[in-house]
């Protein structure tokens, strides 16, 4: 199972390289605090993924944009929140979830199987008990 993780993990990060490649081709000229460099736009990317700066990217990219850019930024931005956020961090986060749950279900299952065991080691305990008290019982 955590080879699940790691390739969903791995698919995240070559999208979001993939994504912040063409985002710096595209919007370096027009937002160069956001896109100047491959980490800047990596960073912004992420950013964008996890919901936070979604509006001042555009914002940035509006003020210095003819208006059929502006269309196709918004569109390419949303674009990205659906697939980045909803679609990719939601997966990552749900499969996490999913190796938790299914963690606590072994632990459960270990438990309940050395629980059993107690039982059955109390229950030759008693009988052993029982009998020691019985030859006990004889002899005195």
């Amino acid at each position: 199972m955590h080879f699940q993780v790691e390739t969903t993990i791995f698919a995240f990060v070559i999208y979001s390289t993939i994504i912040s490649l063409i985002s710096l081709s595209l919007f370096k000229s027009s937002a160069p605090y956001y896109f100047s460099n491959a980490f800047d736009s990596f960073f912004t990317i992420f950013k964008i993924f996890s919901g936070d700066g979604f509006s001042d990217v555009v914002a940035e990219i509006e003020t210095h944009s003819s208006i059929q850019f502006i269309y196709f930024t918004k569109f390419y931005f949303v674009f990205i929140v659906f697939t980045g956020s909803i679609l990719g961090l939601s997966l990552i986060n749900s499969i996490f979830i999913d190796q938790m749950n299914q963690m606590a279900e072994k632990n459960d299952e270990k438990e309940l199987s050395e629980i059993a065991k107690l039982r059955k080691e109390i229950a030759e305990l008693k009988e052993m008990q029982e009998e020691v008290l019985r030859k006990l019982g004889e002899k005195g």
